[in-house]
């Protein structure tokens, strides 16, 4: 097997209390147990300028990787990952794995906001290395 840097954008949660942050912390868990080269990504959730630059800054990361790389995104954090998950995508090197827990779009009220959700999550898992889901309603 090559020796592959793992990106994982999901924080670890010491103390787990939803079920999104619970699936992050056992899947982080269970891929720090086995993967030595494993780096969690902690997104910082706060100031939008903040979330661009980190989001800047991987992106530009992956695109001038020249070591192989896996990308790992929680589908919740997709939306505001764009830009890093667009350069994994596209860099032949980076295999991109999206986990999908929650299926945003099912959450969404607004009927615009919904199929575009829905249909990014559609193209997510067309172009993605791997995709993993835990729900049924993914079409």
């Amino acid at each position: 097997m090559e020796d592959r840097e793992i990106l994982f954008f999901g924080n670890d949660f010491d103390a787990p209390t939803t079920g999104g942050e619970l699936y992050n912390a056992q899947i982080l868990r269970f891929l720090k147990t086995r993967l030595p080269r494993v780096r969690a990504l902690e997104y910082p959730w706060s100031h939008t300028l903040e979330n661009l630059l980190f989001d800047l800054r991987y992106a530009c990361e992956l695109v001038l990787s020249t070591t192989p790389k896996t990308l790992i995104v929680n589908e919740s954090q997709y939306q505001r990952l764009a830009l890093t998950l667009l350069a994994g995508l596209a860099n032949p090197r980076v295999r991109t794995v999206v986990l999908f827990h929650q299926l945003a779009y099912l959450r969404r009220t607004n009927r615009l906001h919904r199929r575009l959700t829905h249909w990014a999550d559609q193209k997510l898992v067309r172009y993605a290395d791997v995709s993993i889901s835990a729900g049924l309603y993914l079409t």
